[in-house]
């Protein structure tokens, strides 16, 4: 993973207002995104949809979170 990529992905997360998520929330779910979704990056839709089709496969830090963005 080359440091370009993973700036990218950080800052489209930090920068999309539609999928806001903290510091704690990114650090969270961060490796699951590299891990499943690595082909997606940087498309910020196109990596929700994969972490939500690969959700039972996530770290269960990660699903708390995406648990919690489900009840929004």
């Amino acid at each position: 993973m080359t440091l370009q990529v993973y700036l990218a992905v950080i800052f489209v997360l930090i920068s999309t207002p539609v999928y806001a998520y903290s510091l704690e929330e990114q650090r969270l779910c961060m490796s699951d995104a590299f891990r499943l979704c690595l082909s997606e990056i940087p498309n910020v839709t196109k990596i929700t949809t994969c972490m939500i089709k690969h959700r039972a496969e996530v770290s269960p830090g990660c699903r708390t979170v995406m648990d919690r963005d489900n009840r929004k």
